[in-house]
């Protein structure tokens, strides 16, 4: 089931970074050319235009790159592998990263001003979702690159009382982001626990009958194409109703799970149970021929008879109905003739197997 869980979880990840793959790009380099355009004609004054080379570096940058990415991207385009895409992504949308942080190194030198940092340290994770672990080592290197750049370029050590509040953020986003993956995690193991708790029997906990009419065409198809041999086996507890109507129905539920314990414990991992009805349970024997079925529903028999912990004053026996998928049967055809089967079980006195 978690191997179920991380495979949705990927799944639906991918289907939001596909979006933002074709968004993204785009935007950014049309904000790219406007801010180019604010930097140079708008926002500066005549003491800070010895900045604009940076800014001005930084944002051809991030046009040109958004450029050949969206380019690189329409080569792409009919490619579903996903490593290729997950990896260009990544590259894209951390180089953006860098490119804030460097934005923001600029503005410290005018303003004190961090909104570029927090835009990429909240704006990476919304946009682009992975692994809380991989967000993390992103972030703190962030914080290397930002420490470095600012050495490299400026040559100051005032930089240095930034790298607290900058670092108190990094270690909030990276809790954020962690949170977000423990509450996504938790919607969808509540979302799994519905949807099983829909399709199981909450009683014996064997699938529901409809579960049964999804999976019986699947075998028959693997009969037909590969002579996959499949067998199923229809179970009814003799005299349920009397149970009931003596003891109580509490008392039959008891004795249903007690059947169910049993003919769970017989089959493989690779067979299915159906709570068939309200006394019927039905079992799907894959790659099991007709002798194979018979010695199982021998010997579920015989368990379910010789078992002494049921709430009543006598053994429980069941009948049992089988039939092996032939060429030419669909899933009526089959559980017509194992119907027939447990019809003849119990008219030649219960507490027997007809094949």
């Amino acid at each position: 089931m978690e191997l179920s869980l991380v495979h949705r979880k990927s799944e639906k990840r991918l289907t939001e970074n596909r979006r933002a793959l074709k968004i993204a790009p785009p935007v950014v380099l049309s904000l790219s050319i406007i801010s180019l355009f604010c930097y140079r004609y708008v926002i500066f004054g005549e003491r800070e235009k010895d900045l604009y080379p940076y800014y001005a570096g930084l944002l051809i940058f991030t046009a040109l790159s958004s450029l050949l990415f969206m380019t690189v991207l329409f080569l792409i385009r009919k490619i579903w592998v996903r490593n290729v895409k997950d990896v260009v992504g990544d590259y894209y949308f951390y180089l953006l990263f860098l490119v804030l942080i460097s934005l923001a190194i600029l503005n410290l030198q005018r303003v004190d001003d961090y909104s570029f940092y927090m835009v990429g340290l909240i704006g990476f994770p919304i946009l682009y979702q992975g692994k809380w672990l991989g967000y993390a080592l992103c972030s703190l290197s962030g914080l290397l690159y930002y420490s470095f750049l600012n050495a490299l370029l400026f040559r100051e050590a005032s930089y240095i009382q930034s790298l607290a509040p900058l670092s108190l953020m990094t270690i909030l986003s990276i809790y954020l982001v962690y949170s977000r993956y423990k509450s996504g995690k938790r919607i969808l193991d509540l979302e799994r626990k519905l949807k099983e708790g829909a399709l199981k029997d909450r009683l014996t906990g064997f699938n529901i009958r409809r579960k049964l009419f999804e999976i019986l065409p699947l075998r028959i198809s693997l009969f037909n194409r590969y002579n996959n041999k499949t067998s199923i086996l229809l179970f009814e507890i003799d005299m349920f109703s009397k149970i009931n109507d003596l003891f109580g129905y509490r008392a039959g539920d008891s004795v249903l799970k007690r059947v169910a314990q049993h003919i769970r414990e017989k089959i493989r991992e690779s067979d299915r149970a159906y709570r068939y009805g309200d006394k019927e349970f039905l079992i799907i024997l894959t790659n099991t021929d007709r002798d194979k079925a018979v010695l199982l529903g021998e010997r579920i028999r015989r368990t379910i008879e010789s078992d002494n912990r049921v709430p009543i004053p006598w053994n429980v026996t069941v009948s049992i109905g089988g039939a092996e998928v032939r060429t030419g049967d669909d899933e009526d055809s089959l559980l017509v003739r194992a119907e027939q089967n447990l019809k003849d079980a119990k008219n030649d006195g219960r507490n027997g197997v007809v094949f």
